[in-house]
C-alpha cells in the first residue's frame, strides 16, 4: 500500500483544525495546563507545546501561572486572551438584553430594551445601539448570539413559529444582524444557551446525558453533545401533547396559548387559586411551599407529578441519567426536587437511575451561555 504523505498545505489545515480545537476547549472547560490540552486532543505534549506557543505568540492565548508546583517548577494554565475582542449577545425575554462581552466571557457593556409589542423595529434599535458602542469603543466584533422563544429555521433564520414576535414572517434576525456587521450569527432558544452555560460553570453536575429544563423548554446533552434536532431547536415542551390523567397538558392548563405566554407556573397558579387569592404569584407560592404550608403542598406536590411525568416520557425514551432544573420551579427547593426526582424515577417498566438536580446558575445563564457560543463561532475568523 502507497504511504500517505500530507503536502505543505495539508499541514497548515491541520495546524489550523488543531488550534480551533485548543481554543473550543478552554471555551469549554475554561483554562487548562498544556499537559490536559494535549491529552484531550490526543496530540504529543511537545507538539501541543509548539502549537499554544505560537498561540501565545499571536495574542491568542494568555497564560498564568498556576497554584501549585510540579517537580521543583510552577506549571502555568493556559486560556483564551480576553482582550482578542468581543463578542455580542442577544436574550428575548420579557425584555430584550444586549450584552458585550470580551472572550473571557466578561460582561463590559449592557444595556436593556422594554417594549410593549416585540417587533423588527425592537431589533433594528438594538442594532443601531450595537453599531453605536463598536463605533464609540473601537472594539472588534466577531460574533453575535441570539437566544429567543418559538422556532427558527437554523440555515435561513426565518421564524417557523414564534409566539412572541409581532409579522414574524417578516423578521429574519439571522439575516438583519449578519448583514448589520457582517459576522457569524447564532440563534437557538434561550434553554439551549442556558444548559452550554451549566455545562461550563456547573462542575457539581456530569452533564454527558442529561435533560435539562426551564419552564416549557428544554434541552439535551447526549453522549456528551447537545442534541439540537431538524432545525436546531429541539425541545419546547409547550409543543408537547401527551396524556396525563385523561387529560392533555393544554386541556388541563385551560388553553396551550395562555401556557406558553405565562410564567409556567402561574398558569398553575390560576388553575388551582383564584385570581384574588392573595397567593397568585409564583415567588409568594414557592415561600408559601418552603414554608410547609399544607394546602400548598398539596396542591403543589399534584402538579410536581404531573410535570415530572411528562419529563419522565423524554428521560426513559432516550435513556438519560441526570435531570436539571431551572427558572421558577426550582425556586421551590430541595423538597419539590425530590418529590419531582421521586414521581420520575418510579416507572411502570422499572425503577430509572436519574438524579434531579437544581441549576447552579442564576437569571444570567442563558446570557452566559450566548456569550461562549458566541466566542466558539469567532474561531474561523481568529484562526485564519
Amino acid at each position: 500500500m502507497k504511504e500517505r504523505t500530507l503536502s505543505g498545505k495539508n499541514l497548515i489545515e491541520l495546524r489550523k483544525s488543531n488550534k480551533k480545537r485548543i481554543l473550543k476547549l478552554l471555551c469549554t472547560n475554561g483554562p487548562l495546563y498544556g499537559s490536559d490540552i494535549a491529552r484531550r486532543i490526543e496530540l504529543s505534549i511537545g507538539g501541543t507545546a509548539n502549537i499554544t506557543d505560537e498561540m501565545l505568540s499571536d495574542g491568542l492565548l494568555e497564560k498564568s501561572e498556576a497554584e501549585r508546583v510540579v517537580r521543583g517548577r510552577r506549571p502555568y494554565l493556559l486560556r483564551i486572551n480576553a482582550k482578542v475582542g468581543v463578542v455580542a449577545a442577544v436574550i428575548v425575554k420579557e425584555i430584550v438584553t444586549l450584552c458585550v462581552s470580551d472572550f473571557g466571557g466578561n460582561s463590559i457593556y449592557s444595556v436593556v430594551f422594554p417594549f410593549e409589542k416585540l417587533t423588527a423595529d425592537v431589533f433594528h434599535a438594538v442594532i443601531e445601539r450595537l453599531k453605536e458602542y463598536l463605533r464609540e469603543s473601537g472594539q472588534k466584533l466577531y460574533a453575535v448570539s441570539i437566544g429567543v422563544g418559538g422556532k427558527i429555521n437554523k440555515d435561513t433564520g426565518e421564524f417557523i413559529y414564534a409566539p412572541f414576535v409581532q409579522n414574524s414572517i417578516d423578521v429574519n434576525l439571522k439575516k438583519m444582524f449578519g448583514e448589520a456587521f457582517a459576522v457569524p450569527v447564532r440563534i437557538n432558544t434561550n434553554v439551549v444557551f442556558e444548559m452550554i452555560a451549566e455545562k461550563r460553570y456547573n462542575t457539581e453536575v456530569d452533564i454527558f446525558n442529561t435533560l435539562y429544563v426551564d419552564e416549557l423548554g428544554c434541552s439535551m446533552f447526549i453522549e456528551g453533545e447537545l442534541f439540537t434536532g431538524q432545525h436546531g431547536f429541539a425541545g419546547e415542551l409547550g409543543l408537547i401533547d401527551i396524556d396525563v390523567y385523561g387529560e392533555t397538558l393544554s386541556k388541563f392548563c385551560k388553553g396551550i396559548d395562555k401556557y406558553r405566554s405565562n410564567y409556567f407556573m402561574s398558569v398553575y397558579v390560576g388553575t388551582f387559586f383564584p385570581e384574588n387569592s392573595p397567593l397568585s404569584d409564583p415567588d409568594d407560592l414557592a415561600d408559601a411551599y418552603r414554608g410547609g404550608d399544607a394546602t400548598i403542598v398539596e396542591r403543589l406536590n399534584g402538579f410536581f407529578d404531573i410535570y415530572a411525568r411528562v419529563l419522565r416520557n423524554i428521560v426513559e425514551f432516550m435513556d438519560l441519567n441526570n435531570v436539571v432544573i431551572h427558572g421558577n420551579i426550582a425556586k421551590f427547593g430541595d423538597g419539590a426536587i425530590k418529590r419531582i426526582e421521586n414521581e420520575l424515577v418510579d416507572s411502570r417498566f422499572g425503577r430509572l437511575d436519574v438524579k434531579v438536580h437544581p441549576s447552579a446558575l442564576g437569571a444570567d445563564a442563558p446570557l452566559k451561555g450566548a456569550i461562549l457560543v458566541a466566542i466558539e463561532e469567532s474561531f474561523d475568523e481568529l484562526v485564519k
